[in-house]
């Protein structure tokens, strides 16, 4: 999705995340865009702003409006920011939540002390770099955004935090290790809700920006998944 030129949204205003234009000509008095108010009493505004996603992220496109207001808002007379660009970019890339794997899988059984396994499978949305770029009002900004570690909690009072996806479980790994993401549970789950311990992975995404000879840090960006993992004694026979 392309971003429209700033000129023919009017000014940014860096408050609320919208663009603002003087609505010309100015409706005629008594009609509802005066809100009860009289030309010359403030003015009409056009605004046009970002429509959410569910969960945040992108919107669709851009969601129009008109607004009285006694004072023209932040902005008023200038353009978009490196800044205030950088985050309409980061607000239109939709991050997915991490594409998760554990060994043992959802549904199976795994045994106190034995290792478990963890990854994300990565793309580019989930994982990273992710790099887009932008121009507006002459203006042009590329956001990079990258998964700086994954945040792990177990279900039993643990976590594991790793740095990089892991690796995915093959059956030729046997009974190892995972060599760069893994776990083990001392206890079982049988008294956890369900006898399931509940397991979340969390990626947080570092954003970094560049344009108009500045560049910058947007906070980072977290996105979670959820599964659940059966874990038991081992069973000795006899």
């Amino acid at each position: 999705m392309t971003v429209p030129c700033s000129d023919s949204w009017g000014w940014f205003n860096a408050e609320d995340g919208c663009y603002y234009r003087t609505y010309q000509p100015q409706p005629p008095a008594g009609d509802p865009l005066w809100q009860g108010h009289q030309p010359g009493d403030g003015a009409v505004y056009g605004r046009t702003c970002l429509l959410a996603a569910p969960g945040g992220g992108l919107a669709q496109g851009p969601k129009g409006g008109f607004i009285w207001l006694q004072t023209p808002p932040p902005g008023y007379g200038g353009g978009i920011t490196p800044a205030a660009l950088a985050q309409t970019i980061v607000a239109m890339m939709n991050f997915d939540v991490p594409d998760i794997g554990t060994a043992p899988e959802k549904g199976g059984k795994g045994v106190v002390g034995m290792p478990v396994w963890l990854w994300a499978t990565p793309s580019k949305t989930s994982w990273g770099p992710w790099p887009e770029t932008k121009a507006a009002g002459g203006l042009s900004v590329t956001v990079t955004a990258k998964v700086t570690q994954i945040d792990w909690t177990m279900g039993d009072g643990g976590s594991r935090t790793c740095t990089v996806p892991g690796t995915p479980y093959t059956p030729d790994k046997g009974s190892a290790a995972s060599p760069d993401c893994g776990y083990r549970y001392t206890t079982t789950s049988a008294g956890k809700l369900g006898g399931k311990f509940q397991v979340s992975a969390t990626t947080t995404w570092a954003v970094h920006w560049e344009g108009g000879g500045q560049q910058g840090d947007l906070a980072p960006i977290k996105k979670t998944s959820n599964t659940e993992l059966t874990v038991g004694e081992v069973q000795v026979l006899n």
